[in-house]
């Protein structure tokens, strides 16, 4: 086996295995922009679940930033409304991000399989 050879291989071999771990993240990503709820973070889901816990996180967020005291709690409903019209707006944020992850690892996998490609071919060459 020629040196040509061997380096068209080994090519060939790391790009097969960075395949693997491209298709694992775009399989997920297609996860993530199907159903956004399911690949949400552990914490943005719970700090959604209810009202009590979005407000706690709500003034939690604002007394670490200002020095002020603390805000007199909304009625009911007001706070529903900001609870779920903030996780619409964190459901359409990671929808966004996969949306970004998933061009990225296409482009990826296009620019591998160039890789794969010609490295097989020049090992092809390098051994007949």
């Amino acid at each position: 086996m020629s040196t040509l050879e061997t380096y068209g291989l080994s090519v060939c071999f790391v790009a097969a295995i960075a395949l693997a771990v491209a298709l694992c993240m775009l399989l997920y990503t297609l996860v993530q922009l199907l159903s956004p709820l399911f690949a949400l973070d552990k914490w943005d889901y719970q700090r959604h679940l209810s009202n009590d816990a979005f407000w706690e996180h709500k003034i939690g967020t604002r007394l670490e930033s200002e020095s002020s005291e603390k805000p007199e709690r909304p009625e009911a409903e007001v706070l529903t409304q900001q609870r779920e019209s903030a996780f619409q707006f964190l459901l359409q944020t990671n929808r966004h991000e996969a949306a970004k992850l998933l061009v990225k690892v296409v482009i990826f996998i296009v620019v591998d399989a160039l890789l794969f490609g010609s490295h097989w071919l020049i090992a092809k060459s390098a051994h007949a």
